[in-house]
């Protein structure tokens, strides 16, 4: 199962509204906001071309935007074009260090080039923020790269705050679920995986985590019930070699 963590995306308000002595600032302030909005729109609806060209515009209005930065950073990841990504991030931590967005984005990019150290650093400071709408994710995403460095007890508690931050958080549940099952704490693996089922669907890990929760409990319709979708749905996965492996098949 190929793991990645999730950006937070840049939330854009325009502005609206001006008197008439400032009118030719707020007008072009708007102009820079108008095309930071559609980059930011193509770049989610896989048009990279008209994201760069809105981007662009943008920049040469606003050569020192973080914003920019950021979004040109997650453009070039996509394209993966990971040197230019890398120091579009970089650009944008230069000019605003205190971006949460930016850092657990960096962080996201770094995990994905196997920079789990360097992107812990990024993501730990980003959860530092109190205030930052998105810290559910970044803590998820601190969970995550944990994990990789064999941080067992830290990604639990990062799990937990991402929890406590978003009770839905789909991630953090089932990895968190998994990490309770292996501590031999089965109940609160299956609360938690039931957790996740309300509001997710599901993948290879968590019918896989289903499965042997079933065996635990003594539940042989469930546990073929999640062996028939992993094989259906997941056939070429490594949780469904696992399955076929303790199944005898």
């Amino acid at each position: 199962m190929v793991t990645r963590l999730l950006p937070v995306l840049i939330a854009l308000t325009l502005l609206a509204g001006c008197d008439s002595a400032s009118r030719p600032k707020v007008d072009e302030d708007q102009v820079y906001q108008d095309y930071l909005a559609l980059g930011a729109a193509y770049m989610r609806a896989g048009e990279y071309q008209r994201a760069k060209t809105n981007l662009n515009r943008a920049q040469e209005l606003e050569p020192r935007s973080p914003q920019v930065h950021g979004l040109f950073g997650l453009l070039f990841q996509l394209e993966g074009e990971t040197g230019l990504a890398e120091d579009h991030f970089r650009q944008a931590l230069r000019y605003y260090p205190d971006s949460t967005r930016t850092r657990n984005n960096f962080g996201a990019f770094l995990f994905d080039e196997g920079r789990y150290a360097e992107a812990v650093e990024h993501l730990e400071t980003a959860a530092d923020d109190l205030y930052s709408a998105g810290r559910s994710q970044v803590f998820e995403n601190l969970g995550v790269s944990y994990l990789h460095l064999d941080r067992a007890d830290e990604a639990s508690r990062a799990f937990e705050r991402a929890i406590d931050l978003n009770p839905s958080q789909p991630r953090a549940l089932i990895e968190l679920a998994d990490i309770r099952f292996g501590n031999r704490n089965c109940v609160g693996a299956r609360e938690l995986f039931s957790r996740f089922l309300q509001g997710s669907d599901q993948t290879s890990r968590s019918l896989w985590l289903g499965i042997r929760l079933a065996r635990i409990f003594g539940e042989s319709d469930q546990e073929a019930s999640y062996g028939l979708m992993l094989r259906n749905i997941f056939p070429a996965s490594d949780e469904y070699a696992q399955y076929r492996e303790t199944a005898g098949e």
